[in-house]
């Protein structure tokens, strides 16, 4: 699709079909603008590609034909870089990859450059910045509704069985919480300092505690783990008049003053379907998806100082 073209549909395919990428084939299906479906195990293409009634691949380079709009990647992070190098070189314009966006962030600042030499729109998939308790608490803290922010406090909790982990809590679980707070804040830390540790799984540490400091002296802790029984997403901000508590399963906010505590009224909306309706728009109009790699690239950042800072046990200054 031509940028600029709008109202008409974009053609855009999934590619990785386990995990979340499951639940992209069926957004996008319900958007009708699924056009194809891949994934390394055929079985699995077919089955999605049947269920939505789609053309189902098993390799990335197969999907040339189809003259794709954009693509969705949903791959093992490893992955991520070649697979999208393979659709920009076939002329893809817009392409989604999930979270942490690549393996590291040298990766992404190669890829990156290739995707602006190409005139290629990249997303990274930073579900929360589209969750309405994310939105609502960032627009109340914009609003001075606490006043000035002191400490932003986050929890990402669920235990995941041991699995293939091509990265570990950090990387994959805290990257979204290292965003939602540049995303609130609009502000970079200065210093990072982590603990992480590995007590299940083998491969990749399995818990993280990281503190984020800033130059105008507010703080930010974040707690990450694949060991807690009960799946706990939540996001606190204090400030210097009240404090936001907000579930992010429940897509809740509850806000206290001084004499005041109130629950705004939220309807819940499914923050993917709002996420690949905006990435769907931007392929339609020809205008730039946010997320992009710039964030991406900020999340990894920090993601790798605080792996970084736990090898050490020091803080390190960005």
């Amino acid at each position: 699709m031509e940028k600029g073209r709008a109202n008409v549909m974009a053609k855009v395919a999934v590619v990785g079909c386990g995990g979340f990428g499951k639940h992209h084939a069926r957004v996008l299906s319900d958007l009708g603008a699924l056009a194809a479906v891949c994934d390394i195990v055929e079985e699995k293409a077919k089955f999605y590609g049947e269920k939505y009634r789609v053309e189902h691949f098993t390799s990335v380079e197969s999907l040339g034909k189809l003259g794709l709009d954009a693509a969705v990647v949903a791959t093992p992070t490893v992955t991520h870089a070649p697979v999208a190098v393979k659709l920009i070189e076939q002329g893809v314009k817009y392409i989604l990859l999930e979270k942490p966006f690549t393996i590291t962030l040298s990766e992404a600042r190669e890829l990156a450059g290739m995707a602006r030499k190409d005139g290629v729109e990249l997303m990274v998939g930073f579900v929360e910045r589209f969750n309405q308790a994310v939105v609502a608490t960032k627009d109340l803290v914009e609003g001075n509704e606490i006043g000035a922010p002191i400490l932003h406090f986050t929890s990402r909790f669920g235990r995941w069985p041991e699995q293939v982990f091509d990265v570990g809590v950090v990387k994959d679980t805290a990257i979204h919480d290292i965003d939602i707070l540049g995303y609130i804040s609009n502000e970079r830390p200065s210093q990072v300092y982590a603990t992480t540790g590995r007590l299940v799984h083998h491969k990749h540490e399995d818990f993280a505690n990281i503190v984020l400091t800033y130059a105008s002296g507010k703080a930010a802790v974040i707690e990450a783990n694949w060991l807690t029984p009960r799946k706990t997403r939540k996001l606190n901000v204090t400030g210097t008049e009240g404090v936001i508590e907000a579930d992010l399963m429940q897509q809740s906010i509850t806000v206290m003053k001084q004499g005041e505590t109130r629950m705004p009224n939220m309807a819940y909306k499914e923050p993917l379907m709002l996420e690949l309706q905006h990435f769907v728009e931007c392929v339609e109009s020809g205008s730039s998806p946010k997320p992009n790699e710039e964030d991406a690239m900020s999340a990894l950042e920090i993601a790798e100082i605080a792996l970084r800072s736990s090898s050490t046990g020091m803080p390190v200054k960005l």
